[in-house]
């Protein structure tokens, strides 16, 4: 009886050792995966990004351009910053024992999936979740590894994070218009509010006409400034500040059907046609302009930016004065500078 005893005695002593052990490691290694860097980028063809509730983004090279969802080109900046973080990505610090269960059941409940294809097949997985306390580096997961760390892109003043974001519009391209100049064959500026003003320009090859016929002088300059605009300063394209507006689908359509500011007519060659309808934007707390200096008044409209429609969409898209209040002058203005309004 005593021998049976000492026996199961000695089992359960040896039960609990090698649970202890195993626990710390000591039989069972585990898998510890810290290897983030993905140094070689080519070959990438295809990242997806979920989140833990669905929210998700599909990124694709189709014939040579990166598309989002299949529908829309993809933002090149933000797909530049998202391969450099990839190719930096490094283990800023690991987590310690004290926090490794919170830290992996934080991961587990808020966290966004990285899969990272090569040649259509999945080359890394990473799970990256949160911050760190100090926001000097996300907690990351490598799939399959067994411990997560905090991570960081050397160089970068924030965290990796930020550059794996399942907001389709900040995916997509903001390029409105990318037309070389030799394929516009017109250029038309309408201004209900004073029909007068509205003018066309017709190109052909190194010639012009411009109707109504000008009655004074008329800056050239600005007439083949008008040619080149939309191909962009260095045929990157014109793009868009944003899509969707500051206001409710309610106010969006009362601006869609509200009269435009001005109305662009691109034609191209082949005769395909761009129409963009600009309407004027009203004030809200990121406007710099709140006073009309002109009688120091609450300004009614926002002088940076406006709201356009394209081609009939009712998407809302946001556009700067910055990039396109030179474009739109009235006929009466066609003989200022080409830096003046």
């Amino acid at each position: 009886m005593n021998r049976t005893i000492i026996i199961l005695l000695l089992f359960i002593a040896l039960l609990c050792v090698a649970f202890w052990g195993n626990k710390q490691g000591w039989f069972f290694s585990k898998t510890v995966l810290k290897d983030f860097a993905i140094t070689d980028t080519s070959g990438i063809n295809k990242i997806y990004l979920v989140e833990k509730n669905g929210k998700d983004i599909l990124l694709e090279n189709i014939n040579g351009t990166w598309m989002v969802n299949k529908t829309y080109e993809a933002y090149s900046t933000y797909l530049n910053q998202m391969f450099e973080t990839l190719q930096k990505l490094q283990v800023k610090t690991p987590i310690p024992q004290s926090q490794m269960q919170s830290v992996i059941k934080l991961i587990a409940s808020l966290h966004t999936k990285v899969e990272v294809y090569k040649n259509n097949q999945i080359f890394k997985t990473y799970y990256i979740s949160h911050s760190n306390a100090q926001h000097n580096g996300s907690y990351m997961l490598l799939d399959g590894s067994s411990e997560p760390f905090i991570c960081e892109v050397p160089g970068f003043d924030g965290m990796p994070n930020m550059h794996f974001p399942t907001d389709l519009n900040k995916w997509r391209s903001k390029v409105i218009f990318k037309i070389k100049s030799e394929n516009i064959q017109s250029v038309k500026l309408e201004f209900p509010d004073n029909m007068s003003e509205s003018y066309q320009v017709n190109y052909d090859n190194s010639s012009y006409i411009l109707t109504p016929a000008a009655t004074t002088k008329i800056d050239t300059g600005f007439i083949y400034y008008i040619k080149g605009f939309f191909n962009g300063k260095k045929g990157e394209g014109v793009s868009a500040e944003a899509y969707g507006t500051e206001t409710t689908k309610e106010n969006e359509d009362s601006i869609y059907h509200s009269t435009p500011m001005v109305i662009l007519t691109v034609k191209q060659k082949g005769n395909k046609i761009d129409v963009l309808k600009i309407h004027a934007k009203h004030l809200s707390e990121r406007t710099k302009a709140q006073f009309d200096p002109t009688n120091m008044k609450a300004a009614k409209y926002d002088t940076d930016r406006y709201y356009a429609f394209k081609n009939g969409d009712k998407e809302v898209i946001m556009l700067q004065d910055f990039v396109f209040g030179n474009l739109l002058r009235r006929k009466s203005q066609l003989a200022a500078p080409l830096n003046a309004q």
